[in-house]
């Protein structure tokens, strides 16, 4: 609460995009998966987008409309992989955390690396750090 806006009754809004960015890099960098021989780590490389909560009668009004990309490099028994995990909308009225995750390999090309990546590499751990970071914002002051 602001000290002008003593009980939250007027409409303000507070900017968090930046909080949001810093943060969600914070929690997307360093996941490891892993999979029989393949194991991957994680570097958020993009967050973009706004971040905001806004206050009025001393409720709390969150939105987000954000753009993420993940890089992940790791090895398998044939040599290195690399990739990135993107997810091109993530708002908050997305039902039940329903995003778009694509999940992408860069090198080496070929379908047995790319089953074994995808199998490896969950997107529901993405949606996880997306669902703990709504909470997160939303107990935030």
């Amino acid at each position: 609460m602001s000290q002008w806006n003593a009980g939250s009754w007027h409409w303000e809004e507070r900017n968090w995009s930046s909080w949001a960015a810093t943060h969600l890099k914070e929690k997307l960098s360093g996941m490891e998966f892993e999979s029989d021989d393949l194991k991957v780590k994680t570097t958020c490389n993009e967050v973009s987008g706004d971040a905001y909560v806004n206050i009025r009668k001393g409720k709390k009004y969150m939105g987000y409309e954000l753009k993420i990309s993940v890089k992940f490099e790791g090895e398998d028994c044939d040599g290195k992989v690399s990739g990135k995990v993107d997810m091109p909308y993530v708002c908050e009225d997305v039902d039940d955390h329903k995003y778009d995750v694509k999940v992408v390999v860069t090198s080496p090309s070929g379908s047995d690396c790319y089953d074994k990546v995808t199998a490896a590499v969950r997107k529901d751990a993405f949606i996880d750090v997306i669902k703990k970071f709504t909470e997160e914002m939303m107990n935030k002051d």
